[in-house]
């Protein structure tokens, strides 16, 4: 078979992001393509002269999920707004990438989700397993707050807590 036409009967995941993310996608999508996933991605796909906006949905309806670059700026992006919904209504597989915690759309606490904040590398692994299996609901809502903000008070009480016993002592 040739290229071009295993290219177009090989499943693609289309990046739906706010450009803010931008330098993140173009990495994360590069990287998926190294592990042989395809991926749609605008500033990679659309073609110049033709409808912009009818690439987009033609892109998110025949992909085999939608990858949502999860930050507060996409959260507050119309076009990303408009491509989940799109997504939801054709029924569409959703995988949240975390790239920073925020609130997310309430249609979305179920779905599946990486965190992408940490070890990407690892993260990348988990999310090539998450598409090799069919789709699941996720029972933990990704996180809305970095977990770098909960550790910093853990440690400062490691800190703290061995002077405890001395402080103790002093004060009888």
């Amino acid at each position: 078979m040739n290229q071009s036409t295993d290219a177009q009967t090989t499943p693609y995941y289309f990046i739906s992001y706010s450009r803010q993310e931008v330098t993140f996608v173009d990495s994360f999508t590069r990287e998926l393509e190294k592990h042989g996933i395809r991926t749609w991605v605008d500033f990679r796909n659309l073609v110049p002269g033709h409808s912009w906006q009818e690439q987009l949905d033609e892109g998110v309806a025949n992909a085999a999920a939608v990858l949502l670059v999860v930050s507060k700026s996409s959260m507050a992006s119309g076009p990303v707004k408009d491509e989940v919904k799109k997504s939801l209504a054709a029924g569409r597989r959703i995988v949240m990438i975390i790239f920073e915690p925020c609130t997310i759309y309430s249609d979305l606490k179920e779905r599946e989700w990486v965190d992408f904040t940490r070890d990407f590398p690892s993260a990348t692994e988990q999310l090539k397993s998450i598409l090799a299996q069919p789709e699941g609901k996720m029972t933990i809502s990704p996180p809305e707050k970095y977990a770098r903000e909960k550790a910093k008070w853990s440690c400062l009480g490691l800190l703290i807590s061995p002077c405890l016993p001395l402080c103790m002592l002093v004060g009888h």
